[in-house]
């Protein structure tokens, strides 16, 4: 069931640049966090083909977007590889599998390893190409008006952060252990994950001309205290997104992050996908940063009829969306199975709140 568009694309992305700007837009633009896998099931394609070809990618995100014309895809149109690419890129073995999405697995089985490790050559590695490769083939072979209209594949960045790479590199267990015990050595880590990072970054800049959204999804901070999130988390941010201050730049986590929400805008992101309580994050930081999110994707997208996903969209949006730099979302991937008139809900709450409210 396709819902009908409303908007032009041009309003749609007018829309959205005010949001991101903090400004009240003529409507709330509804951005669906387009995790591929759960619309490659309803396509009943296997997750695992999604995932490895890059043909597939490009009709499921395709037919994503024809589906529901009036949302924002983020990130879009992209060479998706889960959360595998980025601990890839500095040698983690990827295991491919049929129903599921990829896995990365550990290449440290003790820190004292980074003691001797340094940056790979990134671009020579097997997944750098990969990627490489799958942009080409998007640039080349996507509609036009998902390139033109959409602007997707200008710029657009989707990566894991650095806390959540290098606890992939490590292991997650045994890197929650090290930030406490060696906390030294987790910094060496982050320091050189976050080099690898940004050189890679530095590679996609020369394959797209710019980098004008950077979206950097990162996990890792609902597992750790205030005080290590201060030490092992913000000034890695920072850094990355500095390399970038003219881009939209994108922080990703849905988790349960009360204990640092207000420590958020101090990362230098102009957006924040949020799933915490929506009154207590536009309390903390409303006037701070764009928001973005946050109905929940099981117990509403999922499990909730189309009634319930409208009312529970129309009660964040008048809490969060009054004052503006507010975006409709989900608090992270929608879930597979999720019913198609649970998503047309979220456009029709959006036009029943009203238009320049």
């Amino acid at each position: 069931m396709n819902y009908a568009a409303t908007n032009t694309t041009k309003e749609l992305l007018r829309d959205f640049h005010a949001a991101v700007n903090g400004q009240v837009p003529n409507k709330v633009p509804v951005v669906l966090w387009s995790i591929g896998h759960g619309f490659a099931n309803e396509l009943n394609i296997p997750i695992g083909d999604y995932y490895k070809d890059n043909r597939t990618k490009l009709v499921v995100q395709s037919k994503m977007q024809e589906t529901y014309p009036d949302a924002i895809l983020m990130p879009g149109v992209y060479p998706d590889y889960g959360v595998v690419a980025e601990p890839a890129i500095f040698g983690c073995p990827v295991h491919w599998q049929k129903q599921q999405a990829p896995a990365a697995e550990p290449i440290f089985a003790d820190i004292k390893q980074v003691d001797n490790w340094q940056v790979p050559d990134i671009a020579s590695g097997q997944m750098a190409r990969k990627v490489i490769e799958d942009i080409d083939y998007l640039l080349e072979n996507a509609d036009a008006p998902l390139l033109n209209k959409y602007h997707y594949m200008q710029g657009t960045v989707f990566m894991m952060g650095p806390l959540e790479t290098a606890a992939m590199i490590r292991g997650y267990s045994e890197f929650l252990m090290d930030v406490v015990l060696d906390p030294v050595r987790v910094k060496l880590l982050l320091r050189i994950v976050t080099d690898g990072l940004i050189e890679w970054l530095k590679l996609l800049e020369k394959k797209y001309g710019s980098i004008r959204q950077l979206i950097i999804a990162d996990h890792f901070p609902t597992q750790i205290s205030s005080d290590h999130f201060e030490e092992f988390f913000l000034p890695y941010m920072r850094e990355i997104y500095a390399q970038y201050p003219k881009a939209i730049r994108v922080y990703h986590n849905e988790g349960q992050i009360d204990h640092v929400i207000h420590k958020i805008p101090k990362m230098g992101a102009s957006v924040f996908h949020f799933g915490t309580d929506i009154q207590k994050t536009t309390d903390l930081i409303g006037d701070k940063i764009c928001l973005m999110g946050n109905i929940n994707p099981i117990d509403c997208m999922l499990n909730g009829t189309a009634k319930e996903v409208r009312s529970e969209c129309l009660r964040v949006l008048h809490i969060g969306a009054a004052k503006g730099g507010f975006m409709l979302s989900t608090a992270g991937g929608m879930s597979i199975n999720t019913p198609p008139q649970n998503i047309n809900s979220m456009f029709e709450a959006v036009n029943q709140y009203g238009v320049g409210i």
